[in-house]
Formats: C-alpha cells, sequence, structure tokens
C-alpha cells in the first residue's frame, strides 16, 4: 500500500462569541440546577431526620463513608486515566505517516487535535465520576474492613483468621476488581489514542509502532496480569464459601484441584507479567503473544478441564468417603453460623393416650389453646374493628397478655392508616387531614364470643379497654402516626401535623416530626417530594411538623440499613402507648465452609428479593413509639448466649447507635418474642444438619423436614389441591404451653417435622419425628430446644418411634371420618349453591404429658375475599380418637368427660353458640322428620349465605343467627337418628 508523509499541524480553534458562551453557560447552570435541586433537598432533609431521632453520628457515618469513598476512587480513576492520556499525547509523534485510505482517521485527527485537552479532561472527569460513584455503594464494606477485629479463630482451610473472611476479604476483593477494571478501561482508552495518533499500528498495516506507545501499554498491561494474579491468589480464600450441589465450602475438588489450579495460574500470570516487563526493549510482541496463549491454554485445561475431570471420575464414583470429612466440616461450620449448636435435644417419650387426669393437669395449657386463627380472622377484625374505611389490620400478631391475671395468649392487631382508601384524596386531606392510624383491637387467642366471633378486649375508637387486661391506664394515648403504613406505590409518603387545619385540642402534641420553623426548611421538603404545596400552603405554620418515612420498615431502614429487619412487626402495649417492635438481623455470606441459604426465607412467606447468606443473628431488636416516632435500637446478641463479631463490628463503627439490651424497658422486654424469620430460618436448616454424622448426612438416613400444611378444605384432599398442600409447610406458630419436664406455662414458637423422602411433596404418610421450640419468657429467651419422638426398644434403649402421627394423618383423619356425623356436619357448613364456605385453620399440635392434642378450628365465612369468618366448630384428636363441638370446651368435655377445664369461650355446653341480643329463632316442628328438619336447615343456612353476602356488621350478625338456629335443627336431627349431638360434642374410634 502507498504511504504518503504529512505533517498534520497544531491550531488553535476560533473561540464562540461571548453571548453563545453566555448562553451555553446559563442553560447548563439552569440544568444543573433542576437536576440537584432534589438531591439537594433530599440531602439536607435526611440530615434533618437523622437529627429528629437523636442519629446524627450515624447520618454522619454512612454519608461520610460514602462521600469518602466516591472521593478517593473518583479521584483515583481520574488521576489514572488523565496522567495516561497525558503521557500517551506526549509519546504521540508529531510527524503522522498515514496509510492511503485512512482519510476517516484523518478527518477523526483534525476534529480532535486542536481540542485534545478539554476532551482528556471531560472524559476523565465523567468516568471518574462513574466509577466514584459506583465505589460508593461499598461503604458498607469499608466499615467493616475498618471496624472488624481478628477473631482468633483460624479457617481450617486457608489457615486465615475467621475475621479476615468476615471483614477484610470483601473489602479487598472489592479493591482488586476495580482496579482491575479501571486499568483495563484506561488500557482501551489508551490504545484508542495511539492508534488515532498514529503511534500503534493495527495488524497487518506493516508499520512499526513508536517505542512511548509500546512502553506505555506494555506497562499497562503487566499491571493487568499483576492484578489477576492477584485474583487469582483470592480464589483460595473465596473457594472456603463456594457453592456445590450437595453442600457448600470447599470439598475435594475445591482442595485437590481447584486451589492448586488457581496457585498454578497465579505464577503463570506472574511469568507473563515478568515477559511483558522484559519484552520493552524488543521491537515485537511475539513473546508475550506465546505467554498469553499459555495462559489461555492453562486456564482452560488447568481452570476448567481438570477440576471437573477430578469431579466426575474420582469424586463421583466414590463420592460418600471422599467428601466425609468436608461434609463433617460443613456441618459444623453450618451449626455455629445458624446458631444450631446451640440447641438442646430431649427424648418426647411419647405415649398414645391422653387420660383426663393429665387434662387437668395441665389445664392452663388447654384452656390457653389457640382457637383463632390469625391467617383467616383478620376479615373479622376489619369487618368488626376497622371502624373507618380508610383504617384496617395489616396483619395480626400474637403476643401474651395477662387477662384477669394469667397470662394469656391474644391477637393483637394494629389500626393502621392506609393512604390509597382516604375519602379525601386532595392535597388537603392526603397530608393534613388524615395523617395517623387509631388504636390497636386486641382478643384472647383461646375463646370467642356466643357468635363465634372474636371477644374484643380492647376495640373501638376511642378505645374501650377492659378492666381484666389493665383498663384505660393500659392505653392512653392511641393514635398511631408510625406504624405498618400501607402508602400509595411508587410514592414516599409524608402527614404535615400541627397546621392550621387541625382543631384546637384534637392536633398532634407530640414531638415527633421535623418542624417547619424556616422558611428553608419548608423549601427543602418542597424539593424533597416535588410538592411546592408545603411551601406556600396557609395550613403550613411555623409550629407544624412534618413526619416523613412513617413505614416502620423505611424508618429503620434509612437508620440501619446493614440490619434486615423482619417482616412482621408487632405493637406492644407499655406505660399507656402503642410500641413496635421489630427484630432485626445481622447476616454475611461469608462464613467458611457454611451452608448458603436464599435471601428470600426472611422476608414475608418466602418473598421478595435479598442476599443470600451464610450466617445469622439476631443482634438488634428495634423499638419505635407509635405516636412520636422515636426508635430504640437494643443489642441482643447476648440473649443468645453468644457475642456476635458483626454486631461488634457495626457498634465500633456508630458508637452510641445500639443501647444495651438491659437498658430495655421492662414492660416491652416481657413481651419480646423469639423472632418468626429466623426460627423459620433455623427450622429449615435443621431438617438436615441434625444429622451429625457425615455418612448419614450424605445418604440423608433419618433426615427430617418441616412438616406440610394440610390443607383448609373440608374435603378429602385429591388432585391438584393435594399436591399444592403437601408442596406448603407449616409456618411457625406461637403457643402458651407448658413443655415437658417444666412447672409453668411460657410463651414460645413451636414448628414440627416428619421424615424427609426424595418423594417429599409426593408422600401423605408422614408421621411426627420430633418438634422444635424457641423459648421467649425472661430467664429462658433464646433457648432453642428439639424434642424427638422416642419409645422404649427390646433391650430397653431409646429409639425411634415412627408410629406418632403427624398433621397430615390428622388432617385426614377428620375429614374422611363417616361414623360419627362430622363428615356430614362439614358437608352442611360448606353447602354447594350456597355463598358461604367452610375452611379449617391452623392444625395446632399440644403437647399433654407425654401425649400429642392435636386442634383445629372450623370457620364459615363469604365466598368473597375478605369476608368475615366466624368460628363454627373446634376438632380435637388424640392417636385414634376425634371429638369435636362448637366450642374447645365441649370437644374437651366429650373427649374427656371426667377433666376440670375452664375455657374462655361464651355459650360452652350442649348449646350451640347464639347472639344473644338476637330475638329466639322459630322452634322447629318436635314431630318433623329428620330429613324436613336438615331441610329446614339448609334453608337458614343459605338465608345466612344472603345476609353475609350483604356485608357489615347488621349482615355478620344475622348471619351468625341465623346459622346457629340451622345448627340447632343438624343436632335435633341427628338426634332423631340416634346419633350423639353434635353440639355437645362427639367422639369417635376410627381406624389406624
Amino acid at each position: 500500500m502507498a504511504t504518503k508523509s504529512l505533517r498534520v499541524p497544531r491550531f488553535r480553534p476560533r473561540r464562540p462569541g461571548w453571548g453563545r458562551a453566555a448562553i451555553l453557560v446559563a442553560a447548563a447552570s439552569l440544568l444543573v440546577l433542576f437536576v440537584s435541586t432534589r438531591g439537594v433537598g433530599r440531602l439536607v432533609t435526611d440530615y434533618l431526620f437523622f437529627q429528629e431521632i437523636g442519629a446524627g453520628n450515624a447520618w454522619k457515618t454512612q454519608v461520610g463513608a460514602k462521600v469518602g469513598l466516591a472521593a478517593v476512587f473518583g479521584l483515583g480513576f481520574f488521576l489514572i486515566a488523565y496522567v495516561n492520556l497525558l503521557i500517551a499525547n506526549r509519546v504521540a509523534p508529531l510527524v503522522r505517516v498515514i496509510a492511503t485510505g485512512d482519510d476517516l482517521f484523518d478527518r477523526y485527527r483534525t476534529l480532535v487535535e486542536p481540542r485534545q485537552r478539554p476532551l482528556q479532561i471531560g472524559v476523565s472527569v465523567a468516568l471518574g465520576l462513574i466509577t466514584g460513584v459506583g465505589s460508593s455503594t461499598q461503604w458498607n464494606s469499608l466499615l467493616l474492613f475498618l471496624n472488624g477485629a481478628s477473631l482468633k479463630r483460624p479457617d481450617t482451610v486457608t489457615g486465615a483468621d475467621l475475621g479476615f473472611h468476615l471483614f477484610r476479604l470483601p473489602f479487598i476483593d472489592f479493591l482488586v476488581s476495580w482496579l482491575f477494571s479501571s486499568i483495563l478501561i484506561v488500557t482501551v482508552l489508551v490504545v484508542v489514542v495511539h492508534v488515532l495518533s498514529g503511534a500503534l499500528r493495527l495488524p497487518g498495516a506493516g508499520l512499526r509502532s513508536g517505542q512511548g506507545a509500546r512502553v506505555q501499554v506494555s506497562i499497562l498491561i503487566a499491571l493487568l496480569g499483576l492484578l489477576k494474579a492477584a485474583d487469582y491468589f483470592l480464589d483460595r480464600y473465596r473457594l472456603v464459601t463456594s457453592r456445590n450441589e450437595r453442600v457448600d465450602g470447599a470439598l475435594y475438588r475445591q482442595i485437590h484441584a481447584d486451589i492448586p489450579a488457581a496457585t498454578l495460574l497465579c505464577l503463570v500470570a506472574l511469568l507473563f507479567v515478568v515477559l511483558v516487563l522484559w519484552n520493552l526493549r524488543r521491537d515485537t510482541w511475539s513473546l508475550p503473544m506465546i505467554t498469553l496463549g499459555l495462559w489461555v491454554a492453562t486456564s482452560v485445561v488447568v481452570g476448567t478441564l481438570y477440576p471437573a475431570g477430578v469431579q466426575q471420575f474420582k469424586v463421583v464414583p466414590e463420592e460418600s468417603r471422599l467428601e466425609a470429612r468436608y461434609i463433617k466440616r460443613n456441618i459444623e461450620a453450618t451449626s455455629k453460623a445458624f446458631g444450631l449448636d446451640q440447641i438442646r435435644y430431649e427424648d418426647f417419650n411419647y405415649s398414645p393416650t391422653i387420660t383426663d387426669t393429665e387434662i387437668t393437669a395441665n389445664a392452663s395449657t388447654v384452656s390457653n389453646i389457640r382457637i383463632l386463627d390469625p391467617s383467616i380472622v383478620p376479615s373479622t377484625f376489619d369487618a368488626l374493628q376497622s371502624k373507618k374505611g380508610y383504617l384496617g389490620f395489616e396483619d395480626l400478631d400474637v403476643d401474651r397478655y395477662e387477662i384477669d391475671s394469667i397470662p394469656t395468649q391474644v391477637l393483637v392487631g394494629a389500626r393502621n392508616l392506609n393512604v390509597a382508601e382516604v375519602p379525601n384524596k386532595s392535597w388537603e386531606g392526603r397530608h393534613l387531614t388524615y395523617t395517623n392510624g387509631e388504636g390497636i383491637a386486641l382478643a384472647p387467642a383461646n375463646g370467642v364470643t356466643a357468635t363465634g366471633v372474636p371477644d374484643f378486649l380492647i376495640g373501638d375508637i376511642p378505645p374501650a379497654v377492659d378492666e381484666s387486661i389493665g383498663g384505660t391506664n393500659l392505653l392512653e394515648r392511641p393514635e398511631i402516626y408510625f406504624g405498618e403504613f400501607a402508602e400509595i406505590p411508587g410514592e414516599e409518603g409524608y402527614a404535615i401535623v400541627g397546621t392550621e387545619k387541625e382543631a384546637k385540642g384534637a392536633g398532634y402534641a407530640g414531638d415527633g416530626g421535623i418542624q417547619l420553623n424556616s422558611f428553608l426548611r419548608k423549601a427543602a421538603f418542597a424539593a424533597r417530594f416535588g410538592d411546592w404545596n408545603i411551601l406556600i400552603s396557609d395550613f403550613v405554620t411555623d409550629s407544624s411538623r412534618v413526619i416523613v418515612r412513617r413505614n416502620l420498615t423505611d424508618r429503620l431502614t434509612s437508620v440501619a440499613p446493614f440490619v434486615r429487619w423482619d417482616s412482621d412487626p408487632y405493637p406492644v402495649l407499655d406505660n399507656g402507648r402503642i410500641n413496635y417492635v421489630v427484630d432485626g438481623y445481622l447476616t454475611t455470606d461469608m462464613y467458611p465452609s457454611s451452608q448458603s441459604v436464599p435471601g428470600e426465607l426472611l422476608g414475608p412467606d418466602g418473598e421478595g428479593s435479598q442476599p443470600d447468606f451464610n450466617y445469622i443473628r439476631n443482634s438488634v431488636k428495634a423499638v419505635v413509639d407509635a405516636y412520636s416516632g422515636s426508635v430504640s435500637l437494643y443489642r441482643t446478641d447476648s440473649l443468645y448466649g453468644s457475642e456476635d463479631p458483626l454486631v461488634d463490628a457495626y457498634s465500633k463503627a456508630f458508637p452510641g447507635l445500639f443501647l444495651p439490651v438491659d437498658s430495655m424497658p421492662a414492660g416491652i422486654r416481657s413481651h419480646l418474642r423469639y423472632p418468626e424469620d429466623m426460627f423459620k430460618v433455623q427450622t429449615e436448616m435443621l431438617g438436615r444438619y441434625h444429622l451429625r454424622d457425615a455418612t448419614a448426612f450424605f445418604e440423608q438416613r433419618d433426615g427430617w423436614a418441616v412438616a406440610q400444611e394440610p390443607s383448609q378444605s373440608v374435603r378429602s384432599e385429591s388432585g391438584a389441591t393435594a399436591q399444592q398442600s403437601r408442596n406448603a409447610r407449616i409456618q411457625p406458630y406461637y403457643l402458651q404451653m407448658r413443655l415437658p419436664g417444666e412447672t409453668s406455662d411460657e410463651f414460645l414458637l413451636f414448628r414440627p417435622f416428619v421424615p424427609y423422602t426424595s418423594a417429599d411433596a409426593k408422600t401423605t404418610k408422614k408421621q411426627l419425628n420430633a418438634f422444635m421450640v424457641g423459648r421467649s419468657d425472661p430467664g429462658k429467651y433464646g433457648e432453642l430446644v428439639v424434642y424427638s419422638m422416642t419409645q422404649e426398644g427390646a433391650s430397653g434403649e431409646r429409639q425411634l418411634n415412627s408410629n406418632v402421627p403427624g398433621p397430615l394423618t390428622i388432617a385426614n383423619r377428620i375429614v374422611s371420618d363417616t361414623e360419627s356425623g362430622l363428615s356430614d356436619r362439614l358437608t352442611l357448613l360448606n353447602a354447594k349453591g350456597g355463598q358461604s364456605q367452610a375452611r379449617f385453620g391452623n392444625m395446632v399440635i399440644v403437647p399433654i404429658g407425654d401425649s400429642l392434642l392435636y386442634v383445629r378450628p372450623l370457620y364459615v365465612m363469604g365466598e368473597t375475599e375478605g369476608d368475615a369468618a366466624q368460628l363454627r366448630l373446634v376438632v380435637v384428636v388424640n392417636e385414634d380418637r376425634v371429638a369435636y363441638g362448637a366450642t374447645l370446651a365441649d370437644a374437651l368435655s366429650s373427649m374427656f368427660p371426667s377433666a376440670e377445664v375452664a375455657t374462655r369461650e361464651a355459650g360452652s355446653g350442649n348449646e350451640p353458640p347464639k347472639d344473644p341480643s338476637a330475638p329466639a329463632p322459630d322452634e322447629p316442628d318436635t314431630t318433623s322428620s329428620a330429613a324436613e328438619l336438615v331441610a329446614q336447615a339448609l334453608n337458614l343456612f343459605e338465608e345466612a349465605d344472603a345476609a353475609l353476602k350483604r356485608g357489615g356488621v347488621d349482615g355478620l350478625t344475622e348471619y351468625q343467627t341465623k346459622t346457629a338456629a340451622a345448627t340447632e335443627l343438624v343436632r335435633k336431627a341427628a338426634e332423631r337418628l340416634g346419633t350423639t349431638s353434635a353440639g355437645s360434642g362427639t367422639e369417635i374410634q376410627s381406624e389406624k
């Protein structure tokens, strides 16, 4: 190809006129002002928010870490890029050798050359800003790196301290990755500049490259090789948390193939660096290219094919033997990481039959059995207690309070504001008028009224508090300004209180929120929300306060974003106010050799996108005042008997953020619950990790699975419904009960286990193997106990009892019985063609002595989602005995006639529950046949369905009255047929 030598002259561009420059500067300034106004507003208001809740130092630490990282890494990239671009420009030849046909490059040089310096600065600044902002997301890793301590516990694989893996490695890993990416980007930029300037020629051009360009590019490539060698070196530390098919961590393949491969590749990378630098004096790239080819080949053969071959041809044929020691390491690490090593194991010497004497001896446990299902009765709470259309119960929580001086299990729900449902959706309505929820509704979980609905001891607006639970002093400040608010999706909700729109004496009187006592504060919030009404409304005065982050999760996440907050906050009454308690978890995925679990296990019902983790501690509990919004974070790792190194590091990073748990108010501490989300994670892990022997673990002999959740249907399971039911698992539930060997009842969390099989979701023959409890009462809080079903063997030793019926077995026994009349009763309650449906509630398993009592409530509700539910039957099962009645007392008295147990239910006895305020239904004709009585009952059921369909309190009352009358007709029909009344309880013997 013919070439020609051209001298490209350097010239200065013509400067634009001052008018044009001024217009450009003004436009750019307006654009920056417009974009930054909201950001500045958010920064200022965030600071005011943190000051409001007394966490100003935490804000400074977070912002300081983010700004520091952005500045250091942004400036670092700018310097690396700008210096290298300057060098590239400096070594560019003054005389360019341009090949014929390079007109495009020629025109590009003509355009760029005069503006080279501004372009270099602009590109360096832009990329520096991007990398700096991206680096700021590593603020958490930086704080752990700076504040994490050595734990004096070396890892058995790497020899490094556990603290290195938890605190140092994540940030070092990021630093190496950032340096490699930055040098790679700069190398590409420099090569492009050298090619365009003619200092480097593309392959095949037949022209030599300049010495300066070749040296610069060689040094950059050497740096890339050095950083890649460091990355290979870090692989030996990363591999101890690697994901594998069976168990995580460094197994046989990682120890004998992957780590040696990483070491060899590290040496090859270093050899490449040496040869690239040695090649600086040579006028050829042949030697580095040969080494690069060797590197790639080594990476494919040694880094990929060899480990895969070791796994397939060495490990798979004798996996149980080769992996045994590594599985054992995984078992030990996982047990420590998830707190499973703190579990106490006890034998439950199962006896099939419960005697009347045992029921009497455990009367306090039996009388506290929960018959209100918190997953079913929220609709009833809404129907009877929401009171206003824009208030509602986000969920119901199980807790315990003293009722008549007796610790009693209760359901409690806070009446939260639903912003989307406020009747006035104007700016005034959404932000000035409808600003808060109002009070709570509380009912004993172990009883209902005569009409089968919750017996509210706290309810109504203004709140009415029964004297049996403490009277009006229990709740003096019912307003809820901070809670489980349902904000409008996509909006950052806020409310302004203390405005001119509030009636005198009826407005907000607290010190929560941020006072809008200056124009600048109003302007800052107006900018934050993009809502200038804050600035111009005459309703907003200098005494007004703006309430932000009123949703609990949003509020707590802003204060401590490194904590994963529980999906189920619960309200506690203390000192006349409503306080929310929220459990917080510290997690990491860097614990060596521990098994990783999906992050969704910590979300509500397994939903949501969360990072996976292989270590967890409930080291933080938050208490938020629903009226003032004050936030108190308590360090709680000591409640579980061990110290959490993560909370140690965060306590050092955020001095004063965490309060000692001993300073928590006694009234709140007495209501602490073992956290449900963590218990769910621990029980899921325990199914495999209760096996301590590596061989048994590998073969999953005697493995457990969390018991399947029985269907809510009143019909026998079959087909897709049965499959769906067996895939679902019983969620942990709270009980007030007496544990075997204990002398008093206590509040605890409970979950049962059944055998694990490979066909786990298909089999229905599931016996109960064990159950695990998490204790919650003071003095016992945090203890985990597993009770295994055992029996005495032929030689007197304890062995697994495989004859204890599990939840699915009991559920099928309930719905399939045809001898007692229960099946017919269920059919009537779930009458086809009507507008109501019958649904079972949760099955509750209650240990009584050495046996088990299964209790399952039955509800009737409309077919429309959200219709109120009424308790109609309670079924109890002990081994092969089944009894049922209109109340728990009826069912118990049928199965245990001589037992002495007092329950909280109204309407106990032979009569089904009735509404005492309703007129008595017409007495049926005593001469009618059983068939006629059933026909009359069906008519009443249909009328009741219609009433329920109409909705409202009146409709619910009419429904309850008519179903009570229909139930009485069914009872009389049963008497005509010579069977025992369902209303007085029925006991049956069913075949095993």
